[in-house]
């Protein structure tokens, strides 16, 4: 396997810092009044992907850290109203957090917010399918990511 080349490195880190900014932008501008953290941002994206929650312990390998710190993510997150948490039905001694009605409003609103700064942001960008493919070839290498 080949290294890229190091203007690809550089043109996806630039890309990386705007799009964390836009995302930024995007949590203040929703219209929520809240502005998560980015680890806040990380476990509701998640959570809005996971049908039935994630365990505590997927939890914390998906945003990273210790489990006691996912822990008092999951609680900080809970108290605001955004995540819930149950036992798990498999595992009673397990804990299964799940994304709260109030938690689908607030990444709801911010996906849309961050999706309008996109259409704008990028309105004056010449489309072409070999830029779309290789957006989406870069995007399938940081799948793993995700």
């Amino acid at each position: 396997m080949s290294s890229p080349q190091p203007e690809i490195i550089d043109a996806v880190e630039r890309l990386a810092f705007s799009l964390v900014a836009l995302t930024t932008a995007a949590m203040a501008s929703s219209g929520q009044g809240l502005e998560p953290t980015f680890r806040q941002w990380r476990l509701l994206v998640i959570l809005g992907e996971a049908d039935d929650g994630l365990r505590l312990g997927e939890v914390t390998a998906a945003i990273g850290g210790s489990a006691p710190s996912a822990s008092r993510l999951v609680r900080r997150m809970e108290a605001r109203g955004l995540v819930g948490v149950t036992r798990d039905p498999t595992d009673g001694r397990g804990i299964r957090v799940v994304l709260s009605a109030g938690g689908r409003e607030v990444r709801s609103a911010i996906l849309v917010a961050r999706r309008q700064l996109l259409q704008a942001s990028l309105a004056e960008v010449r489309s072409s399918p070999a830029l779309a493919a290789g957006l989406r070839e870069i995007a399938a290498a940081l799948e793993p990511w995700r």
